[in-house]
């Protein structure tokens, strides 16, 4: 008789823990930002560790917008606290934007942080308020950061890991 013995609780708890202690929270853009289309797109952040040893940014609209799923736009190492989009495209209009940060090593390439929701505006519009800048070259910004996780990261990234804690038992 055969009998499967499932070590995939232990294992699922082990990474919801990790993935709480990571930290990944992007500063820009915000709500209160916004970026104008054929022109560039500046992405900041903050993390703490443990993080992906490369992220992959994508650029994606939660309205559903017909035709438009995620687009990347880079992969960087969280310690670049930066990434500048050269040119966003004269398609991409509208509310409901957000900047997405995946593992970019991971086979199931699941989502761990997005930014705040922001717009792109139509050519022609005056730009936003430049942020200052402190003598050291760290940009400052007096707009709220924020980042949430999304929960179907870890069960992704758990189910890959499922087979291979299985154990058949004799």
């Amino acid at each position: 008789m055969y009998s499967f013995t499932l070590l995939a609780t232990p294992l699922v708890a082990l990474l919801a823990a990790s993935q709480a202690a990571a930290d990944l929270t992007f500063t820009s853009p915000s709500q209160s930002q916004y970026a104008i289309q054929n022109s560039s797109l500046k992405v900041t952040w903050t993390y703490s560790d443990p993080v992906p040893a490369r992220i992959s940014l994508k650029l994606y609209n939660v309205n559903n917008v017909p035709f438009q799923g995620k687009l990347a736009i880079g992969i960087v190492s969280p310690s670049d606290k930066n990434f500048t989009y050269n040119k966003l495209s004269d398609s991409w209009t509208g509310d409901g934007w957000v900047i997405l940060a995946e593992d970019a090593n991971s086979t199931a390439n699941a989502t761990a942080y997005g930014s705040q929701s922001f717009s792109i505006k139509p050519i022609g519009t005056d730009p936003p308020a430049v942020d200052s800048t402190s003598s050291n070259g760290d940009s400052k910004s007096s707009s709220a950061s924020s980042s949430f996780p999304i929960t179907h990261s870890i069960l992704a990234l758990a189910s890959g890991s499922l087979l291979a804690s299985m154990a058949l038992v004799f």
